[in-house]
């Protein structure tokens, strides 16, 4: 697989991007968990004035924004997003403190003002230079401001390894180091847990750090763990199809994890006959039908198979209350098992 360009990356991000408009609740549920985790680890390390001027880099549909100015004083707030259809979301659900830009942040991004609180979730892995991206964000708060950055959690191996729109995946080491190379100091970091399980949480300030250099075997047990997350996503295909026989079967969920099914196990999927969410905004997916969680099962004869996180499973899993035996997890047959919670 060769690196992505610049204009890769452009076309991913393009107009056809719709991400976070397929589950619009959902992705109000993410937005809210996500503003917890934020307003959590800035109340216990830094204190805010009493009205916030906020700016976040790929501010997706407005989701957080609107969150964030639901609970705190904002007397300003800036969202930059570079998807068209996601910024025509946003623009129609914000408040009216917050305005929405499209656009890609890279140091050339001019700001009219600097702000107390740059946020940044889940954008930093997509870009080709983080460290130039870290840089973006410090020349965006004021000298006391503070960054929050929510990523993925580099150091336990998940799903992010396999999209290819993700470049960079961080260890808490390397992101201190690309934090330290930009001018910015990690002054707290937690991994997440429960809906937020397999990222992680920074926050950083303006400040430098001597941080030593990292011996050639400091990242060899992450390698090993990266390799066998990957090879248990090489057996999931031949194992589900071999699990499932000929039995129907579609597929529960449309949203990232389908379409790591779809990359990844293209006949798996290409057997589906249809694709199941819990309340359905379009009539089909990929060619295939989308029929809602309680038509599904009204209908005895399928299996579902859950392109789901597996920190959802067991959620999942007591939704379907006693149907758990028409639904399976891709991971269930391979080494990968032990990730299902």
């Amino acid at each position: 697989m060769t690196p992505l360009t610049s204009d890769d990356l452009s076309n991913v991000y393009g107009d056809s991007y719709d991400l976070g408009m397929r589950a619009p609740e959902a992705d109000r549920l993410r937005a809210i968990g996500y503003c917890d985790q934020i307003a959590t680890i800035l109340a216990e390390n830094i204190q805010l004035p009493e009205e916030v001027s906020v700016i976040e880099f790929g501010c997706g549909t407005g989701a957080l924004l609107t969150e964030i100015s639901n609970r705190w004083m904002i007397s300003n707030a800036l969202g930059i997003e570079p998807a068209r259809q996601l910024v025509e979301v946003a623009l129609r659900q914000v408040p009216k403190a917050v305005q929405i830009q499209q656009g890609y942040v890279d140091l050339k991004t001019q700001f009219s003002q600097t702000y107390d609180v740059c946020i940044s979730v889940n954008v930093i892995e997509h870009t080709q230079n983080p460290i130039e991206f870290l840089s973006a964000c410090r020349a965006a708060i004021k000298p006391d401001g503070a960054i929050v950055i929510i990523c993925p959690d580099g150091g336990d191996p998940n799903a992010e390894l396999l999209f290819r729109d993700h470049v960079s995946s961080f260890s808490v080491l390397s992101f201190s180091l690309s934090a330290s190379k930009a001018g910015l100091l990690v002054t707290h970091t937690t991994a997440l847990g429960g809906a937020q399980q397999g990222f992680r949480i920074y926050l950083l300030r303006i400040g430098t750090d001597r941080i030593e250099s990292p011996s050639a075997g400091s990242f060899k047990s992450v390698g090993e763990m990266r390799n066998q997350y990957l090879l248990g996503w090489g057996e999931v295909e031949q194992n589900t199809e071999a699990a499932m026989g000929t039995r129907p079967f579609g597929i529960f969920g449309i949203g990232e994890y389908a379409d790591l099914l779809a990359s990844y196990c293209p006949d798996l999927t290409e057997r589906a006959e249809f694709f199941v969410i819990d309340d359905p905004q379009a009539s089909s997916h990929r060619g295939r039908r989308v029929i809602s969680t309680e038509e599904f099962l009204s209908d005895d004869e399928h299996l579902a198979l859950a392109a789901v996180n597996p920190r959802s499973w067991n959620a999942l899993r007591q939704k379907f209350k006693l149907q758990t035996d028409r639904l399976l997890h891709p991971y269930q047959f391979t080494r990968l098992r032990t990730k299902l919670t």
